[in-house]
């Protein structure tokens, strides 16, 4: 399946966004990272009149910390949280939390905002702007309002929005020295949507939890606080019997419901299990936190990581007029190109069908298969998740771009020296994934390996050989695999390094436009 026809505005400013929204009355969608929305799209479960982009509005990306609050705005991507020293420091059960969201190519270009808005129940970030008592900073036609977390989530992909509203920022309340957290969760694989999660925090003093609070997902409508076992945990030590209590309360909260993945029985069960935990290591922690001093963040800020949080670098004009083709210019693999495309043409079938470049593969069309992993300015995306719009004035590159014939990429020769390329449907992606991974990590283990490329599924289902030819790639330390020590580049990935040469579009680029 394809998206429906819509028409596409580009908004420079939050106020030109509302004013959008509020001019189809209910008919436009925000677009901002785009990977819950664009497989409703694909899926036809969504047929906006208008997607209004909102990824180019400056001051929206921004993480900082100050007067008792971390602000986080509301296209601050979920790989901007997870490597957030702000984060980090001040809430470290969310970054815990943002590592279990799908994979890292989704991370890259899914946000904050983009999450809370969609409501997912078996999402983590709801559940955790919950548990943070986060508020959310919305503006509309009439001006901006604030709303608590506990009154946003309304129901399952249901909030307090209204049709011509924008989220544009979240604060969290910092917690107090003597904290500790607890995260746990169940998927069927690694980056799959939650059976159920839970996590917690215990703030101690003197022995006894002066603070708790517990929340879980995935077994409701919405994310849930629980209330009951907030209140059976004050003023009691942080083990033993309380815990247990705590945890029957948050099991006998829940409604969860029978589906294809869990029977009903089974998640309140998990629910039960995963609170206990979360709660057991909140309070380990607590008390390994309780004699420290507090944190001196205050001030301090972190920007967009790059222009790749304002979804691109062309900043032309101001919103699109929102009806018919658009023109647009990418460079890829180093050759600039000008198209005009349709707005809901995919990225993967403009390379594909617009530039030639088959070697990027369709699968699932809905972000789960990676066979269609490209890289957008530096960073993984799935290509059949993200509009071909979306890349105006950016840089992609394929697998055409990473060698040649006659000099393959280093990763690519350690694809064929340790039989990793079977039926080679999904080569493309994971070795784009690969890369990426390198770049960001150059030495991973094999745990971390076999994490980086969960995204990525292989029809052949021989992975070991696949594992194995990263490894040899990156001569990770301790990895052992045979001819790693022949083959090592990680300063080759830091650099982009191309066998092909400076600005080489590889094999089906056509000529530079």
């Amino acid at each position: 399946m394809k998206p429906p026809p819509f028409d596409y505005a580009r908004a420079e400013s939050v106020d030109e966004a509302v004013a959008l929204l509020a001019r189809h009355e209910g008919g436009a969608k925000l677009l901002a990272g785009g990977q819950s929305l664009v497989p409703m799209l694909n899926f036809r479960l969504v047929h906006p009149s208008l997607l209004v982009d909102v990824n180019r509005i400056p001051g929206l990306a921004g993480i900082e910390a100050g007067n008792g609050v971390l602000r986080i705005g509301a296209l601050a991507r979920h790989r901007q949280l997870e490597v957030s020293a702000a984060v980090a420091e001040r809430f470290p059960v969310l970054r815990a939390a943002v590592r279990h969201v799908a994979h890292l190519a989704i991370r890259n270009r899914g946000t904050l905002g983009g999450s809370l808005a969609h409501a997912d129940p078996a999402a983590e970030l709801p559940m955790m702007a919950l548990l943070l008592d986060a508020t959310m900073e919305v503006s509309a036609p009439a001006g901006s309002r604030r709303i608590p977390a506990r009154e946003f989530f309304r129901s399952a992909l249901t909030t307090a929005l209204g049709d011509a509203e924008m989220l544009v920022r979240i604060e969290l309340p910092f917690l107090p020295t003597g904290t500790g957290w607890g995260f746990e969760e169940v998927a069927r694989r690694a980056g799959d949507f939650a059976l159920t999660a839970a996590a917690a925090t215990l703030t101690l003093a003197g022995g006894k939890i002066t603070e708790a609070r517990l929340a879980v997902m995935g077994a409701h409508d919405t994310p849930l606080r629980i209330a009951a076992a907030d209140a059976l945990l004050a003023g009691e030590p942080p083990d033993g019997e309380v815990v247990e209590a705590a945890a029957r309360a948050a099991r006998d909260a829940v409604e969860p419901a029978d589906d294809l993945h869990a029977s009903a029985d089974f998640r309140r069960h998990l629910v039960e299990v995963l609170a206990r935990r979360a709660l057991e290591a909140a309070g380990r922690r607590a008390r390994e936190d309780a004699g420290r001093e507090e944190p001196g963040r205050e001030g301090a800020a972190e920007r967009e990581l790059s222009s790749r949080a304002r979804g691109g670098r062309d900043r032309r004009g101001g919103a699109d007029r929102p009806e018919g083709r658009r023109p647009i210019r990418v460079i890829v693999n180093g050759t600039p190109f000008e198209r005009e495309v349709e707005p809901r043409r995919l990225l993967a079938d403009f390379l594909r069908e617009d530039l030639g470049l088959t070697g990027t593969h369709v699968g699932c069309e809905h972000g789960v298969c990676g066979a269609c992993t490209v890289l957008l300015d530096g960073d993984s995306a799935r290509s059949c998740l993200t509009l071909a719009v979306q890349a105006d004035g950016a840089e992609v590159e394929t697998v055409e771009g990473l060698g040649t014939m006659d000099a393959l990429h280093p990763l690519q020769r350690a694809f064929r020296e340790h039989h990793a390329l079977q039926c080679g449907f999904c080569t493309p992606g994971i070795l784009m994934t690969a890369l990426d991974l390198l770049r960001k990590h150059p030495s991973p283990n094999e745990a971390e390996i076999r994490d980086g490329l969960s995204g990525n599924l292989c029809r052949c289902t021989g992975y070991e050989h696949i594992v194995r030819a990263v490894r040899a790639s990156a001569a990770a330390p301790g990895g052992g695999a045979p001819g790693a020590e022949e083959t090592p580049m990680a300063a080759q990935m830091a650099t982009g390094w191309n066998a092909a040469g400076p600005g080489a579009a590889g094999p089906g680029a056509g000529s530079p436009e």
